[in-house]
């Protein structure tokens, strides 16, 4: 009798295992709230651009830039 009842339980836990283990790996997507997103999305728009856009500088032809005089320049 005591034999039947801890098999019971071990075939109960192997069972519960698996189950875990056939679900691993496997996500699950969130509800997504389609306002608070684009609230989201605006804050970090304004964040990003609220210095406005800067100077831009101009490469040469060979994409460098404006090189300074005291670096080196391959040859």
């Amino acid at each position: 009798m005591i034999y039947d009842f801890v098999r019971a339980i071990v075939m109960s836990l192997l069972q519960w295992l698996q189950g875990i283990a056939a679900g691993r790996g496997q996500g699950a997507d969130a509800p997504s709230d389609r306002r608070l997103l684009g609230r989201a999305g605006a804050r970090i728009h304004d964040w990003l651009h609220k210095d406005g856009a800067g100077q831009r500088v101009q490469p040469d032809q060979n994409g460098a830039g404006s090189a300074r005089e005291d670096l080196h320049q391959d040859r």
